[in-house]
């Protein structure tokens, strides 16, 4: 599945440490599993989409907001620690486990 692509990319960058290209891909998947699954553009995030992507999610806003806040601070960061890189995989987890058990 796209996950396991996913997780066994995300391992490789992660045994390099390189924490931001990792990211990078893994953001990559998870705004086309947005557009694939919920039928969303993702051109424009703001909190219109947040509370959209939300309620069809069933994710509490708190955590897509953690989500693509971490990734903005990717952007601005030419040496991503690897505690930022642990905060978002956790982020992207909690993501998918609700997003796959929504009742």
């Amino acid at each position: 599945t796209t996950l396991e692509f996913l997780n066994t990319l995300s391992n490789m960058y992660y045994r390099k440490s390189d924490y931001s290209s990792s990211m990078k891909k893994r953001h990559t998947f998870f705004l086309e599993y947005i557009r694939k699954n919920y039928y969303m553009h993702t051109e424009n995030i703001d909190s219109k989409f947040i509370q959209i992507l939300s309620n069809k999610s069933n994710v509490p806003e708190e955590i897509i907001k953690e989500i693509f806040s971490l990734y903005e601070m990717e952007q601005d960061t030419y040496m991503l620690p690897e505690e930022t890189y642990m905060n978002y995989n956790e982020a992207l987890e909690k993501f998918y486990n609700i997003a796959k058990n929504k009742p």
